[in-house]
């Protein structure tokens, strides 16, 4: 059995701005001064994690345009819970544990078929019921599920 090896990178920003052209620099950058030995002498990364900012994602496909990208977990975690206690979202206090575990449990699945289930359960719960609002957000991860859903 062929064991893959694992090359974690973290990208320091050194600049304030998130603009693409400066996350490219920095890429580049970083491709120049590290040279042959970058990533194991890959030359590429087969997959990037990133927060969900179109900058960062498109800046990757510049030096490494055969990575992949996908979101960091904790980001997306992040981004959902920070929605939820949004006073414009209006989800109530009491349903903001049940509306994250739902969306956790989609997100945790090991397999397409498993992310499936909770996702059609977190739709027709009754807690998601009450908010419209909720599930039109739900629905809009889903359909960039390949992008953070472990499976």
């Amino acid at each position: 059995m062929r064991q893959e090896q694992c090359h974690c990178v973290v990208f320091t920003r050194i600049t304030s701005e998130q603009r693409q052209a400066d996350y490219e620099t920095n890429f580049n950058l970083l491709k120049q001064a590290v040279g042959e030995n970058l990533f194991g002498n890959q030359h590429y990364h087969k997959v990037f994690l990133t927060d969900d900012g179109l900058a960062e994602q498109n800046a990757i496909k510049s030096p490494f345009p055969e990575s992949g990208s996908k979101l960091c977990l904790f980001h997306v975690d992040q981004a959902v819970w920070r929605w939820l206690w949004n006073s414009v979202n209006k989800v109530a206090l009491g349903n903001r544990k049940t509306l994250i575990q739902e969306f956790q449990s989609i997100m945790r699945s090991s397999s397409v078929e498993q992310a499936e289930l909770p996702y059609k359960e977190a739709c027709d719960s009754p807690t998601s019921k009450k908010y419209g609002n909720w599930r039109t957000y739900l629905q809009s991860h889903w359909e960039r599920r390949e992008l953070w859903c472990i499976a």
